[in-house]
């Protein structure tokens, strides 16, 4: 078992997931290989969502959309120059590519949904990105915004908060 993932099955404690590839919490993974649409594209993972939204360089705009994998788009992301509000605008960003791939993709929705009110958390040392229990010291801002994406499809909205920050 790799940082934890897989660790809570039970209705109660809080879901820990790590990888795309094994566990029951995978497609909550940004690496977890599934389609769905956002701004008229067709993506291969919310990884490779993230990373469009980057940069305004229309190069690396091309680069990332002829990405297959969500590896191949997070080592391209590692390269670009980033746009200049992109601290600002990169949870609100994630929260909007969270809500195309849950509200389109009917296995992701309902294991989302499926989590009740339980709090979720990437289980690595991402500063940013990772957290919960066994990483108390991460911002676990994918956590917070697969929770926000999970109570905006409880509401049924069109319109969605921007992921809280914590």
């Amino acid at each position: 078992m790799r940082n934890g993932e897989g660790m809570s099955l039970t209705p109660y404690g809080p879901v820990l997931f790590y990888g795309h590839r094994a566990g029951p919490w995978a497609p909550f993974s940004n690496f977890y290989p599934v389609a769905f649409e956002l701004g008229g594209i067709t993506w291969h993972s919310s990884e490779q969502a993230f990373m469009y939204g980057k940069s305004d360089d229309p190069e690396y705009k091309r680069a990332i959309l002829g990405t297959r994998t969500a590896w191949a788009a997070k080592k391209l992301g590692r390269t670009c120059t980033l746009r200049p509000e992109w601290e600002t605008i990169k949870v609100p960003w994630m929260g909007k590519v969270l809500r195309a791939k849950f509200s389109q993709v009917s296995m992701c929705r309902e294991l989302l949904l499926s989590t009740g009110e339980r709090p979720i958390h990437e289980s690595c040392q991402d500063s940013q990105w990772g957290g919960g229990p066994l990483f108390p010291n991460g911002r676990d801002l994918l956590g917070k915004c697969l929770v926000d994406t999970r109570t905006w499809l409880r509401q049924g909205t069109k319109e969605g908060s921007s992921c809280p920050v914590g």
